[in-house]
Order: C-alpha cells, then sequence, then structure tokens
C-alpha cells in the first residue's frame, strides 16, 4: 500500500512540470505574421503590405475603460411582494427617474433585496443615471409567462443626427484596418473633443469586386448586395488635429479606399441616448413549457441607445437569445 501511495504521489507532482513544459512547447511554437510578443511580453501588431493591422479595441467598454465602474449610493430599497413585482420596480425606476443626478450625472441605485420577483412583462430604464442592482444570486428575477421580450430593457430614444453642412472629405489614397489618423481635404471648425462619424460608402464597384452581387441562388430568398445597404458608419472622437490630419480615439474597421469611394467624417448630435446606467448583482431566469418553446423570455437585459453603461455579476438562464444584448446605437458598454 505504501508503494502504490508513493506512486500516485510521483505522478501528482510530476504531470504539474509536464503541463507547464507542455504550455512552454506550445508558446514557443505558436506563431503569426499579423501579431507577435516582444521581449517585454507585450503584443505588437505586424501591418500587412497595405498598413492593415488587426485593430486595437483595449478602449471599448465604459468610459474606454479610462474609469473603473463606479459604486453608486442606494437611494431606494425593495422587498419582494411575492406576487408579481414589475409595477413595484417600475414605480421605484420612475420615482428615481425624478431625481436631479449629481456632478457624476448618477440619480441613484435602486436595490432590490434578496427574494424572487416575478415579472410579467418588462423592467423599463429610459432615464440617465440609474443602476438597479440586487445582492447577488439570491435576488431572483424571474420573466413569467409567453412572449418574446427583454426582462430588463436600458433604452434610450431617438437617433443620431448629422449636423448640416459638417462633411469633410477624407483625402488619403487608402486608409487602412486599424489606423487611427487620416488626413482630411479640411479642418476648419473641428477641434480635439469633438464628437464625429466616419463614413464609408458601399459602392458599385466594391461590391463587384468582391463578387457580392454575383451570389448564386439557392432559393428564392438569396439576395444580392446593395450599394445602399452597405453604407458604414462608425463613431469616433477626435483626440488632436497636425494641419490637416486628424488623430481618432478607436481605429478603422474597415479600411478605406480611394477607388471605392474613400470616405467621409461628419459631426452629429444624439439628444435622445442616455448615460451611466447599469444592472449588477442579480440572478435571471425565464419561465418555458418545454424544450422546443421559443414563446417566453429572449433577452435577460438588452440595452439600445445607450453610451457608457455596464452589466456586472448577472447570470440567467432559460433566455431564448441571450443574457445581455447589445442593440442598436450602443457604444461603451462593459
Amino acid at each position: 500500500m505504501k508503494k502504490q501511495i508513493g506512486i500516485k504521489r510521483l505522478i501528482l507532482l510530476v504531470m504539474p512540470a509536464s503541463l507547464l513544459l507542455l504550455t512552454n512547447i506550445t508558446q514557443a511554437q505558436w506563431s503569426s505574421r499579423f501579431v507577435k510578443m516582444n521581449s517585454n511580453n507585450v503584443l505588437e501588431y505586424v501591418p500587412d503590405e497595405k498598413g492593415n493591422i488587426i485593430p486595437d479595441f483595449s478602449k471599448v467598454g465604459y468610459h474606454h475603460q479610462e474609469r473603473p465602474i463606479p459604486v453608486v449610493a442606494v437611494v431606494k430599497t425593495l422587498t419582494s411582494s411575492g406576487g408579481d413585482d414589475q409595477a413595484l420596480i417600475q414605480q421605484a425606476i420612475d420615482e428615481v427617474s425624478k431625481r436631479t443626478p449629481d456632478a457624476d450625472g448618477f440619480r441613484g441605485a435602486i436595490l432590490l433585496e434578496k427574494g424572487t420577483y416575478r415579472i410579467a412583462g418588462t423592467i423599463r430604464i429610459s432615464t440617465s443615471g440609474i443602476v438597479l442592482r440586487g445582492e447577488g444570486p439570491e435576488t431572483k428575477i424571474i420573466a413569467t409567462g409567453k412572449g418574446q421580450r427583454s426582462l430588463i430593457s436600458v433604452s434610450g430614444t431617438g437617433n443620431l443626427k448629422e449636423i448640416a453642412n459638417s462633411r469633410k472629405r477624407i483625402i488619403d489614397q487608402y486608409v487602412p484596418v486599424g489606423a487611427k489618423s487620416f488626413t482630411l481635404n479640411s479642418t476648419d471648425g473641428l477641434k480635439a473633443g469633438d464628437k464625429i462619424v466616419v463614413f464609408r460608402p458601399g459602392t458599385e464597384k466594391w461590391i463587384e469586386d468582391i463578387r457580392m452581387n454575383q451570389i448564386e441562388a439557392r432559393d428564392s430568398t438569396t439576395k444580392q448586395w446593395q450599394p445602399k445597404e452597405y453604407d458604414l458608419h462608425f463613431e469616433r472622437q477626435i483626440t488632436g488635429i497636425k494641419d490637416r490630419k486628424i488623430f481618432i480615439d478607436n481605429p478603422i474597421v474597415m479600411a478605406m479606399e480611394e477607388q471605392y469611394g474613400g470616405g467621409e467624417i461628419y459631426a452629429y448630435t444624439y439628444d435622445g441616448r442616455i448615460t451611466q446606467v447599469g444592472v449588477e448583482n442579480l440572478y435571471c431566469e425565464s419561465e418555458f413549457a418545454g424544450d422546443v418553446d421559443e414563446d417566453h423570455g429572449w433577452n435577460a437585459i438588452s440595452f439600445g441607445k445607450v453610451e457608457n453603461g455596464w452589466v456586472k455579476n448577472v447570470s440567467a438562464r432559460y433566455f431564448g437569445y441571450s443574457c445581455v444584448n447589445l442593440g442598436s446605437q450602443s457604444k461603451n458598454i462593459t
């Protein structure tokens, strides 16, 4: 018996060392022509022959990850009624929505104490500065009954509006993927801090060259690409200007080429978008009738038309689509 125990101990001691050796061998064998680890163990991205590199997405998330997710003070505490709690929670949200935001834009957090909160519809946050917070997995929110819907919807209103006569043309022959600067025909009226949209048009020539107007028809629903359906708009912020070159906060993710219409920028406003909102420390679950049932809760949490928000320490089960769905015109969500 002692001999067997010794062998087992020897195996347990050897296994971690061999796993470490295997890991080191794997790292040594791995290589890519697009990215490498430098001598300081920092990733370096290698451009291709046109200057395209893997985009740097390190600034995604709440306030470009330049601020920590805050701990917002509780201004309202709720306890489950034991029945349907949709009206209870919605009334609290509507009440906090009327509070004056503090210097950081927050109205306050609504705390749901431990318990089960049954919701027949959707809880809606449509005002900036509100946080919906539970006490962890023992705060359970249940989407009851039928109907595809979000259990918690965080959403603003309106749409992005282009400011008239603000367009300026990008004059570089080629702006590669990963670039954070480009040259304009004029920088008059622009300054660091301005929010802009980088516009890349969809064109017949581009679609022709990538042969997306020649898609083999497999059934009656096959559709060829149309130029206007592939006009691309990317929100960015100007970080600096030098002569006619501007620098932006986040990289270009679709190359712009003069032969395919180049690109433009324009200024915009977005009055209806909300900001400084969060959902945290909750367990969400959807009721469902059976394995093939799709007529029930679809998303635990959805964001739409939101800038600078977060979802933290939330788990979800049995929703038809997702735990968190980032919808139209949402940005900087962690």
